[in-house]
């Protein structure tokens, strides 16, 4: 399934969501990892325990120490590697998965460790068996612990950016045209959305209908006059837009 995700920047990601096969050989991996983190610390003790008999303290405090370990391993094992690795865990990056925040924001250490609790209620009543339910259940393919703490399990994708385009369709010559306009005022520099609107407006004005352009720069000229406080009557409204936009640019490279 595919399912887009827009951040709080209003910039949309489309992601496919992890096929369950792909969960379930994951988690099998990091279930082999972990139990093989157990056997050989168990057998670290078994060595040392063999190599001094004499002390029943020594006994009862490692015996201890193996119970806190395992405890730990299998609780915090998920944690410690989807915080390090961003979302994955060995599992999930062999099988060409990741954890992500639904709601398109990083993804925090309180989401990763609230859905690795839950994985208690998802291992009922034998590990996966519960989250593997719910997960076939629902239409984003989360489990328990996902929906709680609003993550994802999707696919891993190959993302290739590309460099914005900041070229701008200026007329040759409009400066001489327009001279100088002063238009700034102190704290009424344009931010970079506003730069990005005039580049786009001024990139595809050619597309609007010849009987609609004039209506349109006009409308957009206004708008902008407000923006850069400019006191004057603007008689041509294309050259106005291009003035602002040019001296607002050499502004910025001042």
């Amino acid at each position: 399934m595919t399912i887009t995700i827009e951040s709080p920047e209003k910039i949309s990601f489309t992601y496919e969501t992890a096929q369950l096969g792909a969960r379930i050989g994951g988690f099998i991996i990091d279930l082999i990892i972990q139990a093989l983190v157990i056997i050989l610390t168990a057998l670290l003790i078994g060595a040392f325990l063999l190599a001094d008999f004499s002390s029943s303290n020594s006994l009862y405090g490692l015996l201890s120490f193996f119970f806190i370990l395992s405890f730990s391993v299998q609780w915090g094992y998920f944690v410690f590697f989807e915080s390090l690795m961003n979302g994955q865990s060995p599992g999930k990056k062999l099988t060409g998965i990741t954890v992500i925040s639904e709601s398109g924001e990083f993804l925090s250490f309180s989401s990763i460790a609230l859905r690795n609790l839950i994985r208690v209620v998802d291992s009922f009543p034998v590990p996966g068996f519960l989250g593997g339910l719910i997960a076939m259940m629902d239409k984003k393919s989360r489990r328990f612990g996902d929906i709680t703490a609003g993550t994802l399990v999707v696919k891993v994708t190959d993302t290739i950016i590309t460099e914005p385009d900041f070229t701008t369709a200026l007329r040759p010559g409009y400066a001489q045209e327009a001279g100088t306009l002063p238009w700034v005022e102190p704290g009424k520099k344009l931010s970079e959305k506003d730069l990005w609107v005039i580049r786009t407006f001024l990139n595809q004005k050619w597309t609007l209908p010849e009987n609609k352009r004039r209506e349109v720069m006009q409308k957009f000229a206004e708008t902008l006059k407000q923006k850069v406080a400019y006191k004057e009557k603007i008689e041509d409204p294309l050259t106005f837009i291009e003035t602002v936009y040019r001296n607002s640019v050499d502004e910025d490279q001042k």
